[in-house]
């Protein structure tokens, strides 16, 4: 438990334990070199394997995509959120932009993916209109997006592309979780059961 700053605690019960700051546990795990290149933080399209925790349909359709992952970082450097707009292209030659807003990110084949609701202009050109017609949802490499919603709001390429200002989210894989650098003693007590330990992880999420 070293350098995870345990506490001394007492549950509901009177019961006395200890427990490490899950916060600091998992801050320790995204600058663990051995770690990091394996957390999974986006759900997975597998198709029809379902293997790890990031493969399952709950995470990509059901979890907020606020909370799964709100955000992707193109190899560009530019940073691409859900529920904000951006411009793509629709094949890897394509010249012209199509105007979308971003439901939600995952991963298919080892590459990242956007799921993606297109944006009508309205006749006036003055307003963007969510295209909600059944189908009207579409899977977009990210390699193909090309401006991010800070591009957008820049007067310039509003008056360049004739454009309204816009208005205006893991787990690890199977294999690894039981190597020793991947378990973590959480909590202890020789009085405490586990369920009154939990009450203090419980207040630690929220």
């Amino acid at each position: 438990m070293a350098g995870s700053s345990p506490a001394m605690f007492t549950s509901h019960l009177s019961q006395m334990f200890v427990m490490a700051d899950l916060t600091t546990i998992l801050c320790h795990e995204f600058t663990n070199p051995l770690v990091v290149p394996h957390i999974q933080s986006l759900p997975e399209d597998a198709g029809e394997t379902l293997g790890e925790a990031a493969q399952v349909d709950r995470w990509h359709y059901e979890v907020n995509p606020n909370l799964a992952c709100p955000m992707v970082r193109a190899v560009s450097g530019k940073d691409y959120f859900v529920d904000e707009m951006a411009m793509v292209v629709l094949q890897p030659n394509d010249v012209e932009e199509v105007p979308v807003v971003i439901q939600h990110w995952f991963r298919k084949k080892g590459t990242t993916w956007g799921d993606v609701s297109p944006l009508l202009l309205s006749e006036d050109r003055a307003l963007f209109i969510i295209d909600k017609h059944p189908g009207c949802s579409w899977n977009i490499l990210l390699s193909y997006f090309r401006l991010s919603v800070l591009d957008l709001c820049k007067p310039t390429v509003q008056q360049e592309r004739s454009i309204p200002a816009p208005d205006r989210i893991t787990g690890l894989p199977r294999s690894l979780v039981h190597l020793l650098y991947n378990i973590h003693y959480l909590a202890t007590s020789n009085l405490a059961p586990p369920l009154e330990m939990m009450e203090e992880l419980v207040e630690q999420l929220w």
